[in-house]
């Protein structure tokens, strides 16, 4: 079976390096073990590099912290993480998804 076409998300504005970094290491902490190292996902749940919740903050923080996706089996990481940790993933895979537009055919 082909694989699927992925949804192209909108433009994404080039996120802060230091939020990149400090999004990578808690990405690689609380993330990983689903969406896939450097949140590059090989199916079963949502590739997050084409995920419209990256594009807007509270939309993002709705899955993170306030657990919108957990009947689908998210986890609700609002005792976790905080507001300020939550942005530092989104820019992190702001980042991924900015690298995948731009080497489309890298994994």
């Amino acid at each position: 079976m082909p694989p699927a076409d992925k949804p192209e998300i909108g433009a994404l504005p080039e996120p802060d390096a230091a939020l990149v970094e400090a999004g990578r290491t808690q990405f690689h902490k609380t993330c990983w073990m689903c969406h896939g190292d450097t949140a590059v996902n090989h199916g079963g749940v949502p590739d997050l590099r084409y995920s419209q919740a990256i594009t807007d903050p509270a939309v993002f923080r709705s899955f993170v912290l306030d657990g919108a996706a957990e009947p689908l089996g998210m986890p609700n990481f609002g005792k976790d993480l905080t507001v300020e940790q939550a942005e530092q993933v989104r820019a992190y895979l702001i980042r991924r998804a900015l690298d995948k537009k731009a080497h489309p055919l890298d994994p």
